[in-house]
């Protein structure tokens, strides 16, 4: 245990993860930190817009990621104009669990998206997030993910929208 490389953002601890790790994510808010829709001050992820997952942060290998103090303390803030906050494209991610999700929270007046489990991404487990102030909350194509105990608040179109098979909600 212990912390081995403190990261800022959620992407820097996914880019020099390995597979197979668990990242422990600190109380704190992320994403756009200082709410300007920029993405460009310190400590913001850097969001992809026009390329790569059109996300705040792309999930491409097989990890845990919780959060320390769960979802009250724990916020990917920014999801805007289309963008997810989280794209899952690996097998096997775990994405939060009871008392350690993430609040993932967006704007209703410029159409940000949740979590997006591309079909690839199979055997995903979503777990004790709160998605809030978004246009849809999960949108899910991976085969077997397993959807457990989240919250789901001022979602405009869609708390979930399930193409996979196998899922447990």
């Amino acid at each position: 245990g212990g912390v081995d490389a403190p990261c800022r953002t959620i992407s820097q601890g996914v880019r020099v993860a390995s597979a197979g790790d668990r990242l422990v994510v600190q109380p704190g808010v992320y994403g756009d930190v200082d709410g300007d829709g920029e993405f460009v001050s310190p400590g913001d992820e850097p969001a992809q817009f026009d390329d790569g997952c059109r996300c705040l942060v792309a999930i491409d290998k097989s990890l845990t990621i919780v959060s320390e103090a769960g979802a009250g303390a724990t916020v990917l803030r920014g999801a805007v104009d289309g963008m997810f906050a989280v794209v899952i494209d690996a097998p096997n991610v775990t994405l939060g669990r009871k008392k350690q999700g993430f609040a993932i929270v967006g704007d209703l007046q410029h159409d940000g998206l949740g979590v997006r489990v591309n079909t690839g991404a199979t055997g995903a487990r979503i777990e004790g997030n709160l998605f809030s102030r978004l246009d849809q909350g999960l949108f899910v194509a991976g085969d077997g993910t397993r959807i457990v105990g989240n919250r789901i608040a001022e979602v405009f179109r869609q708390g979930i929208h399930a193409e996979g098979s196998g899922m447990t909600i």
